[in-house]
């Protein structure tokens, strides 16, 4: 059986599904696509005109012809965007605000997508760090918190999500599921030496400065 994953607009008065598996998947930050999904990047699939079928809402869907090769999809009632058909290519790309919800059993790690690549500049980080209202509500971490993403990296950024929870649970698109934070990182040389410096604490580990 092929597999169904269904997507709407922002109201859910257009419903659609795309049934099967896509022909490509990929994200754009062209001026036009940032102004059409006003935001930095715009993440897609595509797909087969006849692996998309319209559930609901047929009559609410707008076109916007951007070109004559790019006819833009809209709910006329929220203003969601929906899908965009390429007639010359015979493909229908699907934005990923649109595509299914992603689960998180309890005891589980997910990467979770976020269609974002960074250009860190030299000498500095970008540190993946957990959100604490996900934690208070729903047990949700990061394994590795803080995870660190290195300057030189060009690959589209994943968060590490756990459930530390016994309940399911579930990221929607949009969902704030980590915070990140840049810092310079200090460049340090080691140097072995047959002793250091003396201090009140010492070698007293853990627990050893108190509650």
């Amino acid at each position: 059986m092929a597999n169904v994953y269904a997507g709407q607009c922002f109201c859910g008065a257009v419903q659609f599904e795309v049934s099967g598996a896509p022909v490509a998947m990929g994200y754009c930050h062209c001026e036009s696509c940032r102004q059409w999904s006003a935001g930095p990047v715009n993440a897609f699939t595509l797909w087969q005109p006849e692996s998309l079928s319209v559930k609901r809402g047929a009559d609410k869907i707008g076109t916007f012809n951007k070109t004559p090769r790019s006819s833009r999809k809209w709910c006329t009632k929220c203003g969601g965007h929906l899908f965009t058909d390429h007639p010359h290519w015979k493909l229908v790309d699907v934005y990923a605000a649109v595509t299914d919800p992603l689960p998180i059993p309890p005891g589980t790690v997910v990467a979770v997508p976020t269609g974002v690549r960074l250009e860190i500049p030299p000498g500095y980080e970008a540190q993946v760090r957990p959100r604490s209202g996900l934690a208070l509500r729903h047990a949700i971490g990061i394994p590795n918190g803080p995870g660190t993403i290195d300057a030189d990296y060009r690959g589209e950024l994943h968060v590490l999500l756990i459930n530390f929870g016994t309940e399911p649970y579930v990221v929607h698109r949009g969902d704030r599921v980590a915070q990140l934070v840049f810092a310079q990182v200090a460049r340090v040389s080691l140097a072995a030496a047959a002793d250091l410096s003396e201090t009140a604490r010492g070698d007293g580990g853990f627990g050893h400065s108190g509650r």
